[in-house]
C-alpha cells in the first residue's frame, strides 16, 4: 500500500517525508520486558537470544538512545528484572532464560554483563527481586533458588519432592 499526498488539487501528488523512522527492535518475539524504579531505564528479552537495555524518558514518552544489545545469552530470554547496586547507587539488571539456563548480571552504567549464575539444570523461567540485596529464580528443573548478591551466589533453594497418597507421579512443592 502506498500513501501519497497532495495539499491542495493543483499540486503534484508527492511521497511524504518520513521523519523519523525507527529500527527494528529485535529479530525475533520479545519474551519479557522490565523497568528500573526511576522509571529511566527499560529492557526487553527475545527469542533471538539478544536484551535490549534503553534509556527511556517519561516526560515525553520516547528512548532517549539506542538499544545497547546484549549477546550472552545461549537461548531465549524468558526473564528480567532490575536491581539497585547500593554500594555505588548504579542499576544491575538480572536476566535469564533457556539454552545455557544460567542468569546473567549486567552493570547497566557500562551495558556490561560482569557475572553469570549457575545452578538451575533447565530453564530459567522467572525472575523476581523485592529490594535489598536478594532476588529470587524459578526454573524448568522444578527448583526455586535464592540468590544473594552480596555472596554472589545461591544462598536456598526449594525442590520439588513427591507426595506421599497422591498417586504415583504427582510432584508437588
Amino acid at each position: 500500500m502506498t500513501f501519497v499526498f497532495s495539499s491542495r488539487p493543483d499540486q503534484e501528488p508527492r511521497e511524504p517525508t518520513v521523519l523519523y523512522k525507527r529500527q527494528k527492535h529485535h529479530k525475533g518475539s520479545i519474551y519479557c520486558m522490565a523497568w528500573n524504579a526511576t522509571g529511566d531505564l527499560l529492557a526487553t528479552g527475545s527469542n533471538d537470544k539478544t536484551v535490549k537495555l534503553m534509556r527511556f524518558n517519561s516526560s515525553t514518552c520516547q528512548l532517549e538512545d539506542i538499544a545497547h544489545p546484549l549477546t550472552m545469552h545461549g537461548g531465549t530470554v524468558r526473564d528480567m528484572c532490575f536491581m539497585e547496586d547500593l554500594s555505588n547507587r548504579s542499576n544491575l539488571l538480572i536476566s535469564g532464560g533457556s539454552g545455557d539456563n544460567k542468569i546473567y548480571i549486567t552493570d547497566c552504567e557500562t551495558a556490561m554483563p560482569f557475572q553469570s549464575l549457575t545452578g538451575h539444570t533447565g530453564q530459567i523461567l522467572s525472575l523476581y527481586t523485592w529490594g535489598g540485596v536478594m532476588f529470587v529464580s524459578s526454573s524448568q528443573d522444578k527448583t526455586i533458588r535464592f540468590w544473594d548478591m552480596r555472596t554472589r551466589g545461591c544462598v536456598n533453594h526449594i525442590s520439588a519432592r513427591p507426595t506421599v497418597g497422591t498417586g504415583p507421579g504427582t510432584v508437588s512443592m
